[in-house]
């Protein structure tokens, strides 16, 4: 099957975004944090919902990465999905402008612009094993080896420069642990 399917809660919830964007992101965080401590009712129960602020200091689309770039990095280690869609529920649509690529149970997604200049880089994966932590670990470090890139994930409330950062394979690892326990 050549299609490629997230569901809309998980659009950018993991992505990369542009060194520029350190303090946005640790800001962000804090906020996420903070608003989750004030409006839990239980152990993963909310009262409200929170809207993460979508504007941060530099966009991806700003560094001008050609699709066609991309796509060779991710074509020589994935399996590229021409077709995207996304929905909730019963809804599902197709994304314009976007191309998915997978590599075991990793998704990864990049969106662009109509000059073909990539707007969005995310990823839809869950870390319950040893060998999706080591296979994303392995893209990041190939994506960052050519751009350097900072990896967030808003979900889990944590960034690094995976360039620099000699614990994110450890971290994706210890994550995946306690995952699958």
């Amino acid at each position: 099957m050549n299609e490629l399917y997230f569901h809309e809660d998980d659009y950018c919830q993991v992505e990369l975004l542009p060194m520029e964007n350190e303090q946005f992101i640790k800001k962000e965080l804090g906020e996420i944090s903070d608003f989750s401590e004030k409006n839990k009712i239980a152990d993963g129960i909310y009262s409200d919902i929170y809207v993460r602020n979508n504007d941060p200091v530099k966009k991806l689309e700003d560094y001008k990465i050609a699709y066609a770039e991309m796509d060779k990095i991710l074509s020589g280690i994935s399996i590229k999905h021409e077709k995207v869609t996304t929905g909730y529920s019963s809804y599902v649509e197709a994304c314009k402008n976007t191309t998915g690529y997978s590599l075991n149970e990793i998704k990864i997604f990049i969106s662009y612009n109509d000059e073909n200049y990539i707007t969005h880089i995310w990823f839809d994966f869950y870390l319950e094993k040893l060998s999706i932590a080591e296979d994303l670990y392995r893209i990041l470090e190939i994506i960052t080896d050519t751009y350097d890139l900072i990896f967030v994930d808003w979900a889990w409330g944590f960034y690094s420069h995976v360039r620099q950062d000699g614990e994110l394979k450890n971290k994706l690892i210890e994550i995946s642990k306690n995952l699958a326990e």
